[in-house]
């Protein structure tokens, strides 16, 4: 995650790696908290492993809705064909937030339905009860050869 980064010496290199703490915390959140759908070391590796770059985009929102909304307007910015694996995570604060439902989902389905068929999406659900009450995070992980 350094500027001017040698690509033959790394198997990712961040892109936009201003904030490099905010990055390594998007990377490692999902490992550090469970979840109702777990995201585990494993899916980060499947997601970074032999791509030559990598971009986080994190979005918030009073419901899933409002999330994937204010998502789509940052993948606007994002080369969305050059992108080959997305790791989509859904954040929420358990202990205040009412249950979500499968119906609260079809925004966030429906914007994963709408992405290019090349790009692999993995997808989980986990906790951050340090979110207010009322917010839902939603964080991208993005790789691929070129962004």
């Amino acid at each position: 995650m350094v500027n001017g980064a040698d690509i033959s010496c790394y198997d990712s290199i961040a892109i936009d790696s201003e904030n490099i703490p905010e990055v390594i915390r998007i990377l490692l959140a999902p490992l550090a908290t469970m979840g109702y759908i777990c995201y585990d070391f494993n899916d980060l590796c499947t997601t970074l492993h032999n791509r030559r770059f990598f971009k986080t985009l994190v979005a918030d929102g009073k419901s899933i809705e409002d999330g994937v909304i204010n998502m789509q307007r940052k993948m606007e910015n994002v080369t969305v064909d050059k992108i080959e694996f997305i790791s989509a995570l859904l954040y929420f604060n358990r202990e205040k937030l009412s249950a979500i439902t499968m119906d609260d989902m079809a925004p966030f389905n429906n914007m994963m339905s709408g992405l290019p068929e090349s790009i692999d999406v993995i997808w989980g659900v986990n906790f951050d009860n340090t979110l207010s009450d009322d917010i839902i995070r939603l964080s991208f992980i993005m790789s691929g050869r070129e962004l």
